[in-house]
């Protein structure tokens, strides 16, 4: 998307600089499988004109495709300085901070780039992508702390909801609610699965279960009037 752009940008210009003429090179010889050729070519586009964002997001993506990871952030990171409103970039950024393992830095990408397009598809989808897999870094990272944690257990039965997963959530709820019967939204959130699996006796038989927990709950005894059919 952004690089197809900045093509069209730098192929376009009548008069191009030597610049413009080595990120052409690097075009050409990406073309042509010639990576190499055209990290070289994007590579002395920069040094011959630093302030050409083009070049740089060229370099970072070619780095990138190379597995210079670092290399292609900090080429990235500085087309962003130099294009703030672009948000192609931040698409590009946001992959090279994920392929670093950099999850948080590449959600930060993604909600700018989506607050700069925001009829774009694409920003939803990574973004959803992204919070997905930083979920499944906080399950793996409380795994290691707390194997047998009730927080563990919580959110991969959110996680497990959210993609629709009913029994697998039902499941992992019941072992949060085992790990820590103290702990409140675990019930709430099984009477939330229930209800939308049409088991109405069960869901209430769980708001029950949240209230004895927690009596203030607004959200359960808000549920429970639903279920019951009261005003």
């Amino acid at each position: 998307m952004v690089l197809l752009a900045l093509a069209m940008g730098v192929l376009g210009v009548a008069q191009t600089s030597p610049a413009e003429e080595k990120v052409q090179a690097g075009l050409r010889a990406q073309r042509t499988g010639n990576l190499p050729k055209a990290v070289e070519s994007f590579a002395d586009a920069v040094r011959l004109d630093p302030k050409l964002p083009p070049a740089r997001v060229y370099l970072g993506a070619a780095l990138l495709a190379r597995g210079k990871t670092a290399a292609a952030i900090e080429q990235l990171e500085r087309a962003s300085e130099l294009s703030p409103e672009d948000p192609g970039i931040r698409l590009q950024l946001a992959a090279a901070y994920e392929r670093a393992g950099n999850l948080l830095a590449a959600v930060a990408q993604l909600k700018k780039g989506a607050e700069l397009a925001p009829n774009d598809p694409e920003f939803a989808y990574q973004l959803g992508r992204a919070y997905l897999r930083l979920s499944e870094w906080s399950v793996e990272r409380m795994k290691s702390v707390n194997p047998r944690s009730a927080r563990v257990y919580q959110v991969l039965g959110e996680s497990y909801s959210a993609q629709g997963a009913t029994e697998k959530a039902l499941d992992a709820f019941e072992k949060a609610a085992r790990a820590e019967p103290g702990l409140s939204g675990t019930h709430l959130a099984m009477a939330y699965l229930y209800a939308r699996a049409r088991k109405p006796a069960e869901a209430l038989r769980e708001i029950d279960r949240e209230l004895a927990i927690a009596p203030g709950s607004i959200a359960a005894l808000n549920l429970k009037k639903q279920l019951s059919g009261q005003p």
